[in-house]
């Protein structure tokens, strides 16, 4: 059985998709697909697994699981074990749950779970951010009646899609700024997606903030009904906030969503939940957001 029929067979057999559905080579995606980002699968007898990603002296785990008919007995906790000794030798220093290297499903340990409570047993604690939150809008309740251009042309911004003559200066905006995302906004660049990438910028022709947008392809689409968007990796430069910038940029991005059929927007992984609930996003799912120093 190769690595991706055996992670999806464990991953229905948990349980877990009887919570999160996905489809097998989604889900495969998320775990194995990687670019400079290093992926070590684990496997305990074909009835659990770990997908640890690394990069540099940190990593993350993005999926463990153990077969239901096997959960209390002690599978888990060999799997991690087994997880922090290879950190360990590979010279990893902080160890952590959900995202923070490569694609994740899930940003930490889901609150609905008891997983949260698996790892604190083995010397998880809390980030300097505790919880994050997925949200969701159901685009039919959403009218905007904010003439957000003006708002910000007024303060010498200029918001539309990204150009091919600016991808190179994004990327110096995301490397210094948030750094985070310079992986996964130049891989949007390399596969030609700058179309789907709204940026602004200022009086001097600099770019200050950037979104990208998404739909169609929701890993948990199963979840939510009709045709699921959603923005990510928005980001204003921290001398340019409180102007608006951030709220037009999500605002443009819903017209965009909904202007392409979406009917749901799903807002992955935030920790400032207030900000998307002034317009009028739900809390959707929350998680338990966890680090375990291994040095």
């Amino acid at each position: 059985m190769n690595k991706s029929d055996l992670a999806y067979k464990i991953y229905n057999n948990s349980g877990i998709g009887d919570e999160w559905p996905i489809d097998k080579k989604v889900l495969a995606g998320y775990l194995f697909d990687e670019i400079e980002v290093g992926v070590n699968f684990i496997t305990y007898e074909e009835i659990g697994c770990v997908v640890v990603k690394s990069q540099e002296d940190r990593a993350s785990i993005t999926f463990i699981a153990v077969e239901k008919e096997f959960q209390g007995k002690g599978v888990g906790k060999k799997l991690l074990e087994e997880t922090e000794r290879e950190c360990r030798d590979e010279g990893i220093d902080t160890l952590y749950i959900g995202h923070k290297i490569g694609s994740y499903l899930w940003p930490g340990a889901p609150s609905k779970s008891d997983s949260h409570k698996f790892f604190r047993s083995q010397g998880f604690e809390s980030r300097p951010d505790p919880y994050a939150w997925d949200l969701v809008l159901d685009l039919a309740d959403f009218e905007n009646e904010e003439d957000y251009d003006s708002d910000i042309n007024k303060k010498g911004y200029k918001m539309g899609f990204l150009k091919e003559g600016d991808t190179q200066e994004l990327l110096k905006f995301e490397e210094e700024n948030f750094g985070f995302w310079y992986d996964w906004y130049s891989t949007l660049i390399s596969k030609g997606r700058i179309e789907r990438i709204l940026s602004v910028k200022n009086s001097n022709d600099e770019i200050v903030g950037a979104t990208a947008l998404s739909w169609g392809d929701y890993k948990f689409q199963k979840l939510l009904d009709g045709v699921v968007g959603y923005g990510s990796m928005l980001g204003v430069r921290e001398s340019d906030r409180k102007n608006g910038v951030g709220q037009a940029l999500k605002l443009k991005g819903m017209e965009v969503l909904k202007n392409n059929g979406v009917e749901t927007v799903v807002v992955q992984y935030t920790t400032v939940p207030e900000f998307y609930k002034k317009l009028g996003f739900k809390e959707w799912k929350k998680y338990h957001m966890l680090q375990k120093r291994l040095g």
